[in-house]
């Protein structure tokens, strides 16, 4: 019976991986037409998975280590200057909401924050945030060395019930060489109130998903995901254009030369 058990679970095994293999190649077939026949091809090597980190110490025992917390997200490159290059994430990403929490609530006075960008090639680069706007949800990385071209931030929007495109790390669910793609439709903007409107797309969207980029046919960026609907994450939920165009004219005004370090509330 024990033999029975071990050849049918072998069995179930390898019919597992057949079928896992067959989806891996319906999916790298669907995304070869979507490149043939739509002209469209994923900037994939631009991509960079986020993690920050905080380390928190006791009062009383600066040496003793209380709590480490990790934060994974997503981001994309869209400059390349000198010997550095500069990917663009959300907000939350860069400085992760609980982390304050954390801090406040437990009145910690020693503590280490610290962000990581792990490339598409696997390779884990020193970084850091050079510019945050909270109200949009948006952050400017600096990332040591160069390993992928930049991708261009659109003039213009998506037309509404167009096709667009993700790459993002959902549960940070990337490796190298290998990170998910996905496509959807732009739905339309939410107007919440004339200071709060948000872009919709109808991409799957999960925790870790948060700083990827939206493209258009062009390749180029038309958004950056934020948040998704907590009990249906098949939409995305992001900046529009125009608030990641503001963010980016404060980048080249404020940032460009400075060496400090710029928060937006």
């Amino acid at each position: 019976m024990g033999s029975l058990t071990y050849l049918t679970l072998f069995k179930l095994n390898i019919l597992l991986s057949v079928a896992v293999c067959s989806m891996l190649v319906m999916h790298h077939d669907r995304l070869d037409r979507i490149e043939t026949h739509e002209g469209f091809k994923y900037p994939r090597t631009s991509f960079a998975k986020i993690f920050s980190e905080l380390r928190a110490y006791e009062n009383k025992k600066p040496d003793a280590r209380v709590a480490e917390i990790k934060s994974v997200g997503s981001g994309i490159v869209i400059k390349v200057l000198e010997d550095y290059s500069i990917v663009i994430s959300a907000s939350h990403v860069c400085s992760p909401k609980h982390f304050d929490e954390l801090i406040k609530k437990n009145k910690v006075e020693k503590f280490e924050r610290s962000i990581t960008v792990i490339d598409f090639f696997g390779i884990a680069r020193e970084s850091e945030v050079i510019l945050e706007n909270k109200v949009y949800d948006l952050c400017l990385i600096k990332v040591d060395g160069k390993w992928a071209p930049p991708v261009e931030i659109a003039s213009n929007p998506a037309q509404q019930g167009s096709v667009v495109y993700n790459i993002a790390a959902p549960l940070g669910f990337a490796f190298t060489s290998m990170v998910p793609l996905f496509s959807g439709r732009y739905s339309g903007d939410v107007h919440y109130d004339d200071d709060d409107i948000n872009s919709i797309y109808a991409i799957p969207t999960h925790r870790g998903s948060s700083g990827s980029a939206i493209l258009n046919r062009h390749g180029k960026i038309v958004g950056i995901i934020h948040s998704s609907l907590q009990d249906f994450d098949h939409l995305a939920i992001s900046c529009t254009l125009e608030e990641l165009n503001d963010f980016m004219r404060v980048y080249r005004s404020l940032v460009l030369g400075s060496k400090n370090r710029i928060t937006i509330e």
